[in-house]
């Protein structure tokens, strides 16, 4: 197999990747904003196949590491590395979503949290710029989700901030605390997706300024839940 080909096959390994990450996510935002166990239980049906692409990729990276390529494909190459691992990242996080999701739907009815479904709509959003940004190459995309950040940082800072208190819970508030520690897991990679993106397209690891949409949403995490702790939970 010569060298556009192998990096044609890589392509399609990582586009299908992509593919079966986002709908992971899709499915398990969804699971959690509708409280159905029927969508929940769609998420972990593309698991094998995620780990046939996740292990091809891989081989195929080595491979051409090996070989005599343009500067532009093997920066595609080592960004693929990141990519691979990013996507497979996101799909255990949305996984992970599922899992919690489903253990609080069999004890209780999900309270409704208008704050984690717009987090949520946003961390999907910003993962599927990602995607067009890598399959249409365009920069541009991959510079709108770098410029969230801000979610991710955030999310680790209120979850940390809760793990380290001693103030009682309710079972539906560390619920919420458990998606959004995921949701922000995800919003991480998705960072480095737009950031392995920009270093193939342009050589750049550049990372400009915050997104002021990504941080309201996170500090109205809470709005609509009753968790004892709201304020503090939110503050920096």
């Amino acid at each position: 197999m010569n060298v556009q080909r192998r990096i044609d096959v890589l392509r399609i390994h990582l586009l299908a990747t992509s593919r079966l990450s986002q709908r992971a996510l899709d499915y398990s935002i969804k699971g959690y904003e509708f409280g159905n166990l029927d969508i929940c239980s769609h998420v972990c049906h593309d698991e094998h196949e995620l780990r046939e692409h996740h292990f091809r990729i891989g081989q195929l990276c080595r491979q051409l590491m090996t070989t005599t390529v343009t500067p532009s494909d093997f920066r595609f190459v080592l960004a693929t590395l990141r990519l691979n691992r990013a996507f497979h990242a996101i799909y255990r996080a949305a996984v992970q979503i599922t899992q919690d999701t489903t253990i609080f739907l069999k004890a209780s009815p999900i309270m409704k949290c208008p704050a984690l479904d717009r987090l949520g709509e946003f961390v999907n959003c910003a993962m599927r710029l990602c995607i067009i940004a890598l399959f249409k190459k365009d920069a541009a995309h991959a510079e709108m989700v770098l410029q969230s950040q801000g979610v991710w940082r955030r999310c680790e800072l209120v979850f940390d901030h809760s793990r380290n208190n001693d103030y009682r819970m309710e079972a539906h508030d560390i619920y919420a605390l458990a998606i959004a520690r995921n949701l922000g897991v995800i919003a991480k990679q998705a960072h480095v997706i737009a950031d392995s993106v920009l270093f193939w397209l342009k050589g750049s690891d550049d990372v400009p300024g915050l997104e002021a949409n990504g941080q309201d949403a996170l500090n109205l995490l809470f709005v609509g839940c009753s968790t004892n702790a709201e304020s503090a939970a939110i503050s920096p």
